[in-house]
C-alpha cells in the first residue's frame, strides 16, 4: 500500500513538471524476455491524454503494473523504492528519516532531484534539449523542437511547411527520416524566400530525408523575377549532407516567373551523400567566402530546362564565387556542372554529361561581378560533356597529373534547354577572353574526328608542360597571335584517327624539342625563342619531304644572337630554310642592342634583389628580355630555376611576357605581395602580376602599368574613382577631400 501511494505522489509530481513545458523528449524502456525496447516520444504541454501516450496513467499501469510488487522487483525496474535508494542515491539518507517509508513527507522532500526519480520510477528518463531526439509529424512539432535545439529529430511522414524553419544560432539539428514540402504559395507571409534558414553558428545535419520545394512560390509569383531558396545558410554556418536525402524541384514546377535554388552557402558544407535535383537557378551556390565540399552523393538535373520560362537562367550543378572542392561524388546532366566564379579544386569524382562540365568565368553571368577564378585540377574524371572546360573573360585553368578530361562518348540528350551551344565549334577545352590555361599532367581526349582537344582562341594563353593528349581529329588549334601568349614545352599528342592533326596552329606558337608526337606522316616543326623577336612561321606540322622558309625578325632594339636548327649552330642568319626529315627543333636567341652600355641576352626583369625598378620601364614589355630559367614544382611550391639548377629568390622574373615574384625562399609569390613597400596582385596559383581593375574580396583595387597598386584619385576612361590608403575603392561615400562617389565608385560630379 505504500508503494502506491508513494507512486501516485511521484506521479502527480511528473505530471506538474510535464505541464511547466518541459523538454519534448523521453526515452522509455520495458524488459521482457529479455528484450528491450526504446521508445522516442514528442510530448506537448498542451496535449489531452492520449491511450497510445505511455505517460497516460492507464498506459502506465498497463505496461509497468506498480502495484505487482513482485514483477518490479523480479525486473530490478528503478520504481523500486529501494532499487532507487541502492542504485541512484538519489534520496537523502539522513539516519534520522525513515527511507523506505514514502509516507515519511520529510523523507520527499529530501529528494535531490524530484525529476529524475520520477523519471526513473515510471522507466522514462528526461532528456536535456542540447542532447535529446524526438519524433515529430506536424510543422508545430517540428518548429518547437528546433526552437528548443532538440539535437536529432525524426520525421513521421511529410511535414508540408506555411513558414520558413529556421535554425537558430548556436544549435545542433540533425533532420532525418520522412520528408519536408511545400504547399502552394511561398511558406509564411510572403517576407521570406527562404524554406529553412541556417543562422550563424548552426549545424544543420540531413540524413535519409526528402526535401521537396516543387510548387514553392508559383501562386505568389510576381510580375518580376522571384528567387527562392530551399536552404540558405548564413556565414560561419554549417551543413552536412548524408546518404538518403533528396533535395529535390520537379521539372514540371518550373512555369511563370519563380527561379529557384537548393542550396545557397554563406558557411560551410559538406556533401557525402544524397541527391540535388532539379532547380532551375543553381543546385548548389557557393557565396564568397564559403566552401563547399563534394565527397559523394549526385547533383544531377539543375539548370533552365523548360521553353515555358520567361526569365531564363543559368543555373548550374555547382555554381558561385566560393570554393569548390570535389573529392568525391558525380555532378551530372546540368547544364553547367560546375560555374567557377572563385576557386575550384578537383581531387576525385565525376563530371558527366552536362552542356558545359566546368565553367570558368569571372563574371557571374547575372550581376557582372568580376572574380578571379582558377579552376585546379588534379584528378577526378570529367567526361562526355559537350564542352568538359570552358576557360574563359580572365579564368585561370590548371591541369595536373591526374586530371581525365574527354569529350562526348555519346549521342546524348542533354535535355531541351531553352538555349542551346550545340552550334559553337565543338571542343574538349575551349581557352578564350583572356583566359589562361595551364597543361602539366593529366589526359585529354577527343574521341570525335569532329571535337577539337584544345581549342585556343584569339587572347586565350596556352601553356603546355606535361601531360598527354589524344585525339581522333585536331589535337590543338590556336588563333592566339600574340608571342609569348602560346607555349609547348613539353607533353605528348598522340593522333588515333588517319585524319587528325596535332596542332593546328593559326596564331603564334612556341614549342620545344621535348614535345612528344605520335601521328602518321606528321613532323613537329618546334620554334622556340625568348623576347625580343618572332620566328614566321612559328610551330607548326609538316609532312617529310616538305620544304620550309623560315624568316627570322628581331624587334626594335634587338638583334638576332643565335640561331640554331637541332642544336647544331647556324650563325647569325634571317632566314632559314629546311627540309622536313622528321621532328625538327628550332632555337633563337635574340639580344638587346648595345647603346652606350652593355647588352646581353634574356636576363632578369628585376634590379637585384630589391624589386622592379621604373615603372615605364617595366610596362615597356617590348625591350625587356626573357629571363632565362625553367619552372620546376615541389612539395612547397614553384621555383624559377637557372641552367645550374640554382633558384632565382627575392627578385622578379619574366617569362612569357609575365611578370612573377621569387620570394626569398626562392618560391612564387601569390596573392597580394609587398615588395620595397609597394603593393602587387599576383594571380592565385599561376602568379602572374595583374594590372588593371582587381577585384578581390568583394573589393575593387586598380594597378597602375608596373603593377603597383594605387591610391588617391585614379582616372579611367574618363571617370574618377577614389581608391583609399589601403587601396579599396570607395563607394557611395564622400572622400577625405569632400567629394561623393556613387554605388559604382564613380566621381558625381
Amino acid at each position: 500500500m505504500k508503494r502506491k501511494k508513494l507512486f501516485m505522489v511521484l506521479l502527480s509530481a511528473a505530471l506538474i513538471v510535464q505541464g511547466t513545458g518541459m523538454p519534448a523528449i523521453a526515452k522509455a524502456t520495458t524488459d521482457e524476455g529479455n528484450k528491450s525496447q526504446n521508445m522516442h516520444i514528442a510530448s506537448d504541454s498542451n496535449a489531452e491524454y492520449d491511450s497510445d501516450n505511455p505517460e497516460d496513467a492507464d498506459e502506465i499501469e498497463d505496461n509497468y503494473d506498480p502495484e505487482d510488487v513482485d514483477e518490479i522487483e523480479d525486473n530490478n525496474n528503478p520504481g523500486d523504492t529501494d532499487e532507487i535508494i541502492d542504485n541512484n542515491d538519489l534520496v537523502n539518507t539522513d539516519e534520522d528519516k525513515d527511507i523506505n517509508d514514502p509516507e515519511d513527507v520529510d523523507g520527499i522532500e529530501n529528494i535531490d532531484n524530484l525529476e529524475e526519480i520520477v523519471s526513473l520510477y515510471k522507466g522514462v528518463r528526461v532528456a536535456s534539449p542540447s542532447e535529446a531526439e524526438t519524433v515529430v509529424s506536424s510543422e508545430r512539432e517540428l518548429t518547437e523542437a528546433v526552437a528548443q535545439g532538440v539535437n536529432t529529430i525524426y520525421i513521421d511522414g511529410d511535414i508540408s511547411l506555411t513558414n520558413r524553419l529556421f535554425i537558430q544560432m548556436n544549435t545542433d539539428i540533425h533532420l532525418m527520416g520522412g520528408s519536408l514540402s511545400c504547399g502552394l504559395g511561398r511558406p509564411g507571409d510572403n517576407s521570406s524566400n527562404q524554406m529553412i534558414t541556417v543562422a550563424e553558428g548552426a549545424k544543420l545535419t540531413l540524413s535519409d530525408i526528402e526535401i521537396n520545394a516543387t510548387g514553392w512560390g508559383n501562386a505568389n509569383a510576381a510580375s518580376s523575377r522571384v528567387r527562392a531558396y530551399t536552404i540558405y545558410s548564413m556565414p560561419d554556418s554549417e551543413i552536412v549532407i548524408e546518404d538518403g536525402t533528396n533535395l529535390l524541384c520537379e521539372p514540371e514546377d518550373l512555369v511563370g516567373k519563380v527561379v529557384k535554388r537548393g542550396l545557397f552557402l554563406g558557411g560551410y558544407c559538406e556533401m557525402n551523400g544524397g541527391t540535388v535535383r532539379g532547380f532551375s537557378d543553381g543546385g548548389v551556390t557557393v557565396a564568397e567566402g564559403a566552401h563547399f565540399i563534394l565527397n559523394g552523393g549526385e547533383i544531377t538535373e539543375n539548370g533552365n530546362y523548360t521553353k515555358e520560362n520567361d526569365f531564363p537562367t543559368a543555373g548550374a550543378g555547382i555554381q558561385g564565387p566560393g570554393s569548390i572542392e570535389l573529392n568525391g561524388g558525380i555532378v551530372n546532366s546540368n547544364e553547367y556542372g560546375i560555374w567557377v566564379n572563385g576557386n575550384f579544386v578537383m581531387i576525385e569524382g565525376e563530371v558527366s554529361q552536362n552542356i558545359w562540365g566546368v565553367y570558368n568565368n569571372n563574371e557571374d553571368g547575372k550581376n557582372n561581378e568580376q572574380y578571379a577564378p582558377v579552376s585546379t585540377i588534379n584528378g577526378g574524371v570529367i567526361t562526355d560533356n559537350v564542352i568538359g572546360i570552358d576557360n574563359c573573360t580572365g579564368g585561370t585553368a590548371v591541369l595536373n597529373h591526374g586530371a581525365e578530361i574527354s569529350g562526348p562518348t555519346t549521342q546524348q540528350n542533354y535535355r531541351t534547354f531553352s538555349r542551346s551551344v550545340l552550334t559553337e565549334t565543338s571542343c574538349v577545352i575551349k581557352n578564350s577572353e583572356y583566359a589562361k590555361l595551364h597543361i602539366n599532367g593529366g589526359s585529354i581526349t577527343a574521341q570525335d574526328e569532329n571535337t577539337i582537344a584544345v581549342y585556343n582562341m584569339e587572347t586565350g594563353k596556352l601553356e603546355m608542360d606535361g601531360g598527354t593528349i589524344i585525339a581522333a581529329g585536331t589535337a590543338i588549334k590556336n588563333e592566339n597571335p600574340t608571342i609569348g601568349e602560346v607555349r609547348l614545352t613539353r607533353g605528348t599528342i598522340s593522333l588515333t584517327g588517319e585524319n587528325g592533326k596535332a596542332i593546328d596552329n593559326q596564331g603564334y606558337m612556341e614549342a620545344s624539342g621535348d614535345m612528344k608526337i605520335e601521328a602518321s606522316n606528321q613532323y613537329l616543326i618546334a620554334v622556340s625563342h625568348n623576347d625580343g623577336g618572332k620566328v614566321s612561321p612559328s610551330t607548326l606540322m609538316a609532312g617529310k619531304g616538305a620544304t620550309l622558309n623560315l624568316t627570322i625578325s628581331p624587334d626594335n632594339g634587338y638583334k638576332i644572337s643565335s640561331v640554331k636548327l637541332d642544336g647544331e649552330e647556324k650563325g647569325i642568319i634571317s632566314a632559314l630554310e629546311l627540309t622536313v626529315a622528321g621532328n625538327h627543333a628550332i632555337e633563337v636567341e635574340f639580344a638587346v642592342k648595345q647603346s652606350g652600355g652593355s647588352s646581353g641576352s634574356g636576363g632578369s626583369g628585376g634590379s637585384g634583389g630589391s624589386g622592379r625598378s621604373g615603372g615605364a620601364a617595366a610596362a615597356k614589355t617590348d625591350v625587356i628580355p626573357e629571363t632565362p630559367g625553367t619552372w620546376s614544382q615541389d612539395q612547397n611550391g614553384w621555383r624559377f630555376v637557372r641552367s645550374d639548377g640554382s633558384s632565382y629568390s627575392n627578385t622578379w622574373v619574366r617569362k612569357t611576357n609575365n611578370w612573377y615574384w621569387m620570394d626569398v625562399n626562392g618560391y612564387m609569390a601569390q596573392g597580394w605581395t609587398a615588395v620595397s613597400d609597394k603593393w602587387y596582385y599576383l594571380m592565385p596559383v599561376s602568379g602572374e602580376m595583374r594590372i588593371g581593375w582587381i577585384f578581390d574580396n568583394n573589393n575593387w583595387y586598380y594597378s597602375n602599368t608596373s603593377g603597383e597598386r594605387m591610391t588617391g584619385w585614379i582616372q579611367d576612361k574618363e571617370k574618377w574613382y577614389y581608391l583609399n590608403t589601403d587601396g579599396k575603392m570607395a563607394v557611395s561615400a564622400t572622400t577625405p577631400d569632400g567629394f561623393r562617389v556613387d554605388e559604382n565608385g564613380v566621381w558625381i560630379q
